[in-house]
């Protein structure tokens, strides 16, 4: 990769690091967007911390009942999705609160521990993906907030990560601690149901 020309950099000093939670930070967030206006980080302390790109200061903490494991912010920066033990918190970024103590909403997608979660934005559809503890891969529809498909995933335990693939409906891959990257059967989703 080329090295950017100094008129490329910027003449500003940026800070080696952001400094606000008090545990490990467990997951960084990037909206799929060209021009991201924002960075979601998600940690041990049970908050996550939404930060500016333009200021690198937190704009929104949002609170959580246990440690954070993961987190997901929408195209549109408008929502945020976080692993809290087995359960997908639901967070408006919208609402003027510079501290969210409360999620809009709560979704029980996994048998254990959710250590990774995955959005798939479509322009009719919306889904995310969990991996979790107990090996298992879980898709859900956020159009219902429910439970799409639940299934094992081949691995012998812990799933530790889940992504779709780009640009194929349905298509998911997972990794796991039994050193193997799956890739899971998803049959063709019928919209009309």
């Amino acid at each position: 990769m080329p090295e950017p020309n100094s008129s490329q950099l910027s003449t500003t000093s940026l800070p080696t690091s952001l400094r606000g939670h008090s545990l490990p930070v467990q997951a960084l967030s990037l909206p799929s967007t060209t021009s991201p206006t924002c960075i979601l980080s998600a940690s041990e302390d049970k908050t996550a911390r939404l930060w500016s790109l333009q200021t690198l200061k937190t704009t929104k903490a949002l609170k959580a009942a246990s440690s954070i494991s993961c987190a997901a912010i929408t195209s549109d920066e408008r929502l945020a999705y976080l692993g809290a033990a087995d359960t997908v918190l639901i967070y408006d970024l919208r609402t003027p609160a510079i501290i969210e103590t409360q999620s809009v909403a709560v979704m029980q997608c996994g048998e254990d521990e959710v250590n990774a979660i995955q959005l798939k934005e479509g322009a009719e559809d919306r889904y995310l993906a969990t991996a979790d503890d107990a090996g298992a891969v879980s898709v859900i529809d956020l159009r219902t907030r429910r439970s799409f498909k639940h299934f094992r995933s081949g691995h012998e335990n812990i799933v530790s990560c889940v992504a779709f693939r780009p640009k194929n409906a349905w298509e998911i891959w997972s990794g796991g601690y039994d050193s193997c990257i799956r890739r899971p059967y998803l049959e063709h989703i019928d919209r009309a149901n």
